[in-house]
C-alpha cells in the first residue's frame, strides 16, 4: 500500500512547499514541515508521485494516513499519539502495518535484583526496539492530513510502488 499524490505539481511551490532534487539521480521531491518543524511531509515526484511522512517510508506512511482517515487511533490524555509498527521486514503479512497491541517492557517489571532486573529489561528492549518502531505525534498532523485529503492532494492506493 502507498500514498499516491494526486494534486497539481506546478501548484505546490506556490502554497509554501520547498522544491529539492535529492541523490545521484536528482529525484524530485516537494516538502513542507509543519506545526513549527514538529513534522515534515514529502511529496516524491519519481514512480509516479507519493506521499511521505518524516522518515517512514511510502508503506508506514501508508497504513498510518489510512489510520488517521479511518478515525481509528485515540490520543492520549495530553492530546499527542503514539503508534507502534510491526518492523519484521521478511513478513509482507505484517510489515509496516499498525500493531496495536505493542506494550514497551517496563523497567519496574524486571527490578528483582538491580544487576539481574537490568539485564533482563535490556535483553527485553532490545528485542522491542527489534520488533517495533514508534512514531509520536499531535493533533496538527491529523488535521493536515485529512485537510490534504479532502482538497484532493492523495489517495490511499493498494499494491507496491512501482
Amino acid at each position: 500500500m502507498f500514498i499516491k499524490y494526486t494534486g497539481k505539481w506546478n501548484e505546490l511551490k506556490p502554497s509554501g512547499w520547498t522544491f529539492q532534487k535529492l541523490f545521484a539521480r536528482n529525484y524530485i521531491s516537494y516538502r513542507k514541515e509543519f506545526d513549527d518543524g514538529e513534522f515534515t511531509l514529502w511529496i516524491w515526484k519519481h514512480l509516479g508521485g507519493y506521499v511521505e511522512i518524516e522518515d517512514l517510508f511510502s508503506s508506514k506512511t501508508a497504513y498510518l494516513i489510512q489510520a488517521i482517515l479511518n478515525d481509528t487511533l485515540t490520543p492520549s490524555e495530553r492530546g499527542n499519539y503514539e503508534v507502534m509498527f510491526f518492523n519484521d521486514y521478511k513478513n509482507k503479512d505484517t510489515y509496516a502495518r499498525i500493531a496495536p497491541d505493542a506494550v514497551e517492557p517496563d523497567y519496574f517489571d524486571y527490578n528483582t535484583d538491580i544487576k539481574e532486573g537490568l539485564t533482563a529489561y535490556g535483553k527485553a528492549y532490545k528485542q522491542f526496539c527489534k520488533d517495533y518502531s514508534r512514531f509520536r505525534f499531535d493533533d496538527e498532523l491529523v488535521k493536515v492530513v485529512k485537510e490534504m485529503h479532502s482538497q484532493g492532494f492523495f489517495e490511499v492506493c493498494e499494491g507496491e510502488l512501482k
